[in-house]
C-alpha cells in the first residue's frame, strides 16, 4: 500500500519544497530591495555631506587667495616704498 502512494507523497514533499524556496526568495528580494534604500539613503547622506565640505573648502580657498593678494599687496607697496626711498638717498648724495 505503502508503494502506489510514493509518488503522491513525492509530488506532495516537492510541492512544498517549491513552496519553501519561493517564500526564501520573496524574503531575499525583500531584504535587498531593503538593503538597496538604505545603501541610496546612506549615499545620499554622505553626498550631502561632502557637498558641503566642498563648500566649506571653496569658501577656505577663496578667503586664503584674499588673504595673499592682500598680504601680496602690502609686500609689493612696502618693497616699492623702500626702494623709493633708498633711491632718493643715493639721488640725493
Amino acid at each position: 500500500m505503502n508503494g502506489e502512494n510514493q509518488p503522491q507523497q513525492n509530488q506532495h514533499s516537492f510541492a512544498e519544497r517549491m513552496a519553501c524556496v519561493e517564500t526564501a526568495i520573496r524574503y531575499q528580494d525583500k531584504m535587498l530591495a531593503l538593503i538597496l534604500d538604505e545603501m541610496r539613503t546612506g549615499f545620499a547622506r554622505i553626498d550631502t555631506k561632502l557637498d558641503r565640505a566642498d563648500a566649506r573648502f571653496e569658501r577656505l580657498q577663496d578667503q586664503r587667495n584674499k588673504d595673499f593678494r592682500i598680504l601680496l599687496g602690502i609686500s609689493t607697496a612696502t618693497a616699492l616704498g623702500t626702494i623709493g626711498l633708498i633711491f632718493k638717498v643715493f639721488v640725493a648724495l
